[in-house]
């Protein structure tokens, strides 16, 4: 008991730390910020130092692209999006609860299928953070994922290719960094490559699933203003209305949602190749 005390109390100053620099940059709101404390208290607590690395390696990762944009790519903006770049606790919850949960599982019944589900959950996240960051830079116009129309930059649904090698290289760094750390430390070599595979395939499918989604059932809305496609409720002022898609199904619940199958498919593949 006094172990788990500690760890937490180790989560709690990283996660002021980081948390305080994350919203000094606009990354993160004060909600936000509160939400990545509670949830790094959960992984310091439960997990592992290598849990720790992915959760912190995606936030940074994301972070990082975000800064670069900002700074040398001020003219794309997402003006279609119903929240913009800086994260609520929403957002937060949205994108590491699924693999909070299956850490957490993990850590009740160290069965591995959780643990791989967790890597599959971050590898997720991370990969359809980067398509969204990346793909809004990409020079050709976004294809509906579903129908292969055009569609404009920012809206749900929408890939490219640039977009999507993000998301593989998102993926494929996530994985690969869960599989050298977790072999270095069973200390008796590489392990089964099914530790890289599985969660680098589920992460790639975890931005098709959102884009599947974003393209179906997510809301879309049109301005009564300008008539222009948006998520947002308002815009210009005015309500917008209701043009696609179901009205309580916002970007937050498609990230979770989308977090949840990417576990799913995982836990499948995990169990067909044991």
């Amino acid at each position: 008991m006094l172990l788990l005390f500690y760890r937490a109390l180790f989560g709690a100053v990283v996660c002021i730390i980081f948390g305080f620099f994350a919203y000094l940059t606009k990354q993160l709101t004060l909600s936000g910020t509160i939400a990545l404390f509670f949830v790094g208290i959960l992984l310091t607590t439960f997990g592992s130092w290598i849990s720790w690395c992915l959760m912190l390696l995606f936030f940074l990762s994301s972070g990082l692209i975000h800064l670069i944009k900002k700074r040398f790519f001020t003219a794309h903006q997402d003006l279609i999006a119903e929240k913009g770049h800086t994260r609520d606790a929403q957002q937060v919850l949205a994108n590491s609860l699924p693999a909070v949960l299956s850490l957490l599982l993990y850590a009740y019944t160290s069965n591995e299928l959780f643990l791989v589900g967790y890597v599959a959950g971050i590898a997720g996240a991370t990969s359809d953070t980067w398509a969204s960051e990346i793909g809004q830079l990409s020079p050709s116009t976004p294809r509906s994922i579903l129908t292969f129309k055009q569609l404009p930059t920012g809206t749900s649904g929408g890939i490219t290719g640039l977009g999507t090698l993000a998301s593989v290289g998102a993926s494929f760094l996530i994985s690969i960094s869960f599989w050298l750390l977790f072999s270095l430390s069973q200390m008796n070599g590489l392990i089964s490559a099914s530790y890289f595979l599985i969660p680098f395939f589920s992460g790639i499918l975890a931005s098709v699933f959102d884009s599947l989604l974003g393209a179906s059932l997510q809301a879309r809305y049109e301005c009564v203003v300008c008539h222009q496609w948006t998520e947002q409720t308002v815009h210009h002022g005015q309500q917008t209305h209701l043009i696609k898609g179901l009205r309580w199904l916002d970007n937050d619940k498609v990230n979770f949602f989308s977090g949840l199958l990417t576990i799913v498919v995982a836990g499948m593949l995990w169990r067909m190749l044991q």
